[in-house]
């Protein structure tokens, strides 16, 4: 703690040591623990501390307050952690978007609103004084997984809708028609969430200090990923799929520079010797060439060029999860990491894409015949509470078992 008149001393020990010792009115603490932790304390500056205003038999204490945890690597490991659930999610996010949806300006939204919403988020803890800390961030982490399910509903009914309308129809409004017709049902989905935290807010004492943070982060990402999904998503949505640029000037060098920004990825990608950077230069040059040439290409190439161009996006996402994410350990090496994080995606979503295929005969023999997937649904509640009465008329036993047992002390 910093005694006070010590604020130009303290900027310039900051100043010298490189760092900032101030956040606008409070003090930086992360960034002078991290300057100070390899001081030994008796080479401290004076004005660190108020050892000099303490009162004299405070000074002849023989008590000596030894630090013994501390949580600042940990800290630091959980956001780490944060990070790499984030990016792992964005690019998981990409693939799946681009496999099921076959469209990749959807990914590109959809995979905007995870940093946007985990950035929001930070700003309503630092807004309602919710600390940072373990648990805090663990709730991040957990919700992660819900917050691209908003905008998935979004831009996937807005991708319906748009192919479904007649091409004299009014974009902006199909936009907005689109929007509106799930805006309720996402917006209920995470209201019900929420109120699911309400005795959790109300929690006291240590269980309270314990289980709120993680409720209020949960429920501060869900909220900013639904403000996002319902008033970001749908603009950006109607710039990004009905955006067209009138001038053919403009488009031709808009497209050229795509193809050079390409050219110039591969040959950085070839100086530093990365086939990662050089093969995504070449997706982004072949990008760049599509758009200058599509109206001269043959109509079945140009059928086919979105699909080659999923695909290739997609190897290039698995590749690039394969490095960041290593699941099998680099000792394996790339290749086999590659194949298993591809095997992994693709069965799951393989299995996915045959459910989402058979779902309307699965649906029409669920109707046809109801009382028996009813009675399915009865047997199933019945054999799922069983276990649980009997684990509980055990406990009992188990207690005067434990109660009954000689003890050795």
């Amino acid at each position: 703690m910093l005694a006070e008149g010590a604020k130009d001393k303290a900027e310039q020990f900051a100043k010298d040591h490189e760092f900032k010792a101030f956040k606008g009115a409070d003090v930086n603490r992360a960034a002078w623990v991290k300057a100070l932790k390899p001081i030994p304390r008796e080479q401290w500056p004076p004005w660190v501390s108020l050892r000099d205003e303490w009162p004299k038999w405070a000074k002849l204490s023989q008590v000596t307050i030894v630090p013994f945890y501390d949580r600042t690597g940990l800290i630091y490991e959980t956001l780490g952690t944060l990070n790499d659930a984030l990016g792992q999610e964005i690019l998981i996010t990409f693939i799946v978007v681009v496999l099921m949806v076959m469209h990749l300006r959807s990914s590109v939204l959809i995979g905007m609103m995870l940093p946007l919403a985990v950035m929001l988020c930070f700003v309503t803890m630092k807004t309602f004084h919710v600390d940072a800390n373990i648990v805090a961030l663990s709730g991040i982490a957990i919700a992660i997984g819900t917050i691209v399910d908003m905008g998935i509903v979004v831009c996937e009914n807005i991708l319906r809708h748009l192919d479904e309308a007649p091409p004299e129809a009014p974009r902006l409004e199909v936009v907005h028609r689109a929007a509106s017709e799930v805006g309720g049902a996402v917006l209920t989905a995470v209201a019900t969430t929420i109120i699911s935290f309400l005795p959790v807010f109300f929690m006291i004492g240590q269980e309270g200090k314990l289980f709120k943070p993680l409720a209020f982060t949960k429920s501060f990402a869900l909220l900013a990923s639904v403000v996002i999904a319902l008033t970001v998503l749908p603009p950006a949505a109607h710039i990004i799929f009905c955006g067209r640029i009138r001038s053919k000037m403009i488009r031709a060098v808009l497209h050229a520079l795509i193809a050079a920004a390409g050219v110039g990825l591969g040959i950085y990608g070839i100086t530093r010797g990365s086939g990662l950077i050089i093969a995504s230069g070449a997706g982004v040059l072949l990008m760049g060439l599509h758009s200058m040439f599509s109206s001269r290409l043959p109509k079945w190439l140009s059928r086919l060029a979105p699909w080659a161009a999923n695909a290739v996006v997609v190897v290039l996402l698995a590749y690039v999860l394969s490095i960041y994410w290593q699941p099998l350990g680099p000792e394996l090496g790339k290749a086999r990491n590659f194949g298993f994080v591809a095997g992994m995606v693709g069965t799951l979503l393989g299995f996915f894409r045959l459910f989402q295929l058979a779902y309307p005969w699965l649906l029409r023999l669920c109707l046809a015949h109801k009382w028996i997937f009813s009675a399915m649904s009865a047997v199933v509640l019945v054999l799922g509470a069983s276990p649980n009465e009997q684990a509980s008329s055990n406990v009992p036993n188990a207690i005067v078992t434990e109660a009954a047992r000689p003890s050795v002390l």
